[in-house]
């Protein structure tokens, strides 16, 4: 499917990479459009199924995009025939479940608290309300197909399974999630032609709030006090609302160590008895927008962690409560002002060790002026070579003329004899000699110019001064983000105590013991022919393939183990966990003092060498400076001589 191309009314669309399978098909990235994903049908589309995302394609608008990620163009296969459809990307956005686990909100979220699950109920509430008043239904709420952002900004996806109509035609809903299905339509045992309603999704609505102001726990899950088995979609049918504070049968009440209904604004707490104890009277989302951004503004935040919100009616933090009186952490702070605070100490460190760019000033190459340089005294001798010379002159002309008078070939022959006796007359030598010696000392003086010129700008010095400071920097990097890796590791090692806890509470949930939708005698035998037979074993199917458990089948037994984990209570074994800690310190504490050991050694290295570069530049600069002066003095003598001599 990689690369393949498929038309659409709006444009043409290539994908590439898979982000994903699901029971219905893939969804890929588009090459072209960035923002933007492909979902492609694993079977063909019936005629209805593309008259309905037709039409929502049709309805498509900047309010529906906010929520969702809604139908923007339906594409077809080479065929000319409907096999999928465009959507919106949601960068960033998690699964609506992972809010649910403390853990799992410390990995992708670990700056929130509890006011951020308001805030997250809140906008749910407010997603719903603004579906609704597109004439649009949900039906099937879960908390798979819901995502969140860091910003508390919900959206749903899988929105081609949602109830619309048009002037002729009703396109139902035609599956859902038991443990999110109102009593009423519980009862009915299949969703096939069954029209949903506000009020339907205003029931799996609250059973989601529910879940993110009760840190995962469902409101019809809890200790029973009968004989008999009450499973979590019995007691939705019986309206056996684990937490009410009004029924007079206490058949279910909450789990143990649950956050207290009591705890929550009188406001919401009516809104959930009459979602769970009544039909008639279920409150719509605009209520449930009003109560939670009346809690939001009624909580205060813990002065031991910023992640414990709590409504300020509250006479203390429970959250501080569960941990000390009963060792449950519900909210993971990773002490991140403990880290700052180490991270202070560290900064003060390596401020010491500042590493500045090392400035070489560009060279003055303008030559000193001529004027105010004056000709070397010249030797008295040079005064009587040039006196012979020119006496020499004038007689060997003399008597070149005469030899002329007699013949030309007598003159000729007197020039040219004249000449060499010119040349090699005593004084001539002595003249080309000093003037020689004058022009070799002028060039030998410009090339020892050039040769301090390029010493001075050479870059190898300031190569190995960079190299140099690049190491330190590299290793004042290592040492400051020791702080932070001590975190990480920390983190990493509760995470896996944690994991440890969790894997042991899921081995008691046995596959056999539990029905799970879909997943019936022989697949439970093919499960545990692949080593699953529990709750924690279905961790494996996100690593192996299993013939016959589909991505159907997957996501249902996915949602049952996030069932069983949502009752799961984190015990953390402080004694162990501190000696874990411990041992990461220690080892952060060796790290440490070797990193400082080798950057004092490597700064005082680099201080040196900034000071032996700054030394031979200076002296460098000297003596460039003599020398421009020692060539406009030889330049001058050199001038000067053939002046004399000329």
């Amino acid at each position: 499917m990689i690369h393949q191309q498929f038309s659409g009314r709006k444009d043409q669309y290539i994908t590439s990479r898979l982000l994903g399978k699901g029971g219905e098909g893939e969804v890929y990235e588009l090459k072209d459009h960035p923002g933007q994903v492909l979902k492609i049908y694993s079977e063909p589309l019936t005629a209805t199924k593309a008259r309905k995302l037709e039409l929502m394609v049709q309805r498509s608008s900047d309010a529906l995009q906010t929520y969702a990620a809604w139908p923007i163009d339906l594409v077809t296969d080479k065929r000319g025939k409907p096999c999928g459809f465009v959507m919106k990307k949601l960068d960033s956005y998690v699964p609506l479940h992972m809010l649910f686990s403390p853990m799992d909100r410390k990995k992708i979220f670990p700056d929130k608290g509890y006011n951020f699950l308001v805030h997250v109920a809140g906008n749910i509430a407010s997603a719903f309300h603004s579906l609704h008043a597109a004439g649009l239904v949900v039906g099937d709420v879960n908390e798979g197909n819901l995502l969140v952002n860091n910003q508390g900004m919900v959206a749903f996806i899988d929105c081609d399974s949602f109830q619309l109509s048009d002037a002729n035609t009703t396109y139902y809903c035609e599956v859902g999630v038991p443990r999110y299905t109102p009593p009423e339509l519980l009862q009915l045992h299949s969703f096939e032609n069954v029209e949903r309603t506000t009020s339907t999704d205003s029931f799996s609505m609250s059973i989601l709030i529910f879940q993110l102001l009760f840190l995962g726990r469902h409101p019809f899950a809890g200790i029973n006090h009968t004989n008999e088995d009450i499973s979590e979609e019995a007691a939705i049918q019986r309206k056996l609302f684990a937490y009410s504070i009004r029924s007079n049968q206490k058949l279910l009440t909450p789990p143990k160590d649950s956050f207290e209904i009591r705890s929550l604004p009188d406001g919401l707490i009516q809104l959930f008895h009459l979602s769970f104890e009544t039909t008639d009277k279920r409150p719509l989302p605009a209520e449930w927008i009003k109560e939670t951004r009346q809690l939001l503004q009624q909580m205060t935040t813990c002065n031991r962690s910023k992640l414990h919100s709590y409504p300020k009616q509250l006479a203390s933090c429970p959250w501080c409560q569960f941990k000390s009186q009963r060792n449950i952490l519900y909210f993971l702070d990773d002490g991140s002002a403990a880290e700052a605070s180490i991270s202070k100490d560290f900064d003060r460190f390596v401020q010491g060790f500042r590493i500045d760019p090392l400035f070489i000033p560009e060279l003055d190459l303008s030559s000193p002026p001529q004027q105010s340089f004056k000709p070397s005294p010249l030797s008295g001798q040079y005064k009587q070579f040039r006196k012979y010379q020119h006496i020499a002159t004038v007689v060997l002309l003399v008597i070149s003329a005469l030899l002329f008078c007699f013949s030309v070939a007598a003159g000729v022959t007197g020039i040219v004899v004249s000449a060499i006796l010119f040349l090699v007359m005593p004084w001539k030598h002595a003249i080309d000699k000093e003037l020689k010696k004058r022009k070799d000392r002028y060039q030998q003086l410009n090339q020892q110019l050039q040769q301090a010129v390029a010493l001075y700008r050479s870059p190898q010095d300031a190569e190995n001064y960079a190299q140099q400071g690049k190491r330190i920097a590299q290793l004042v990097s290592k040492y400051t983000t020791i702080p932070k890796d001590i975190q990480l590791k920390k983190r990493t090692e509760e995470e896996r105590h944690y994991n440890q806890q969790l894997h042991g509470f899921l081995q008691q949930f046995l596959l056999k013991d539990h029905a799970i939708a879909g997943v019936g005698a022989a697949r439970r035998q093919t499960l545990q022919n692949a080593g699953i037979y529990n709750a924690s074993d279905i961790s494996k199917l996100s690593g192996i393939k299993v013939q016959g458990i589909g991505p159907k089948y997957e996501q249902a037994l996915f949602s049952w183990q996030r069932q069983m984990a949502s009752q799961f209570v984190y015990h953390p074994d402080n004694n162990l966990l501190n000696r874990s800690f411990l041992n990461i310190i220690e080892e952060a504490d060796k790290l440490k003092l070797q990193v400082e050991q080798e950057i004092r050694a490597s700064y005082g290295n680099l201080m040196q060498q900034k000071q032996h570069i700054l030394n031979k530049r200076a002296q460098l600069q000297k003596q460039v400076t003599e020398i421009k002066k020692q060539i406009m003095q030889a330049q001058v003598d050199l001038h000067a001589f053939k002046e004399l001599v000329k």
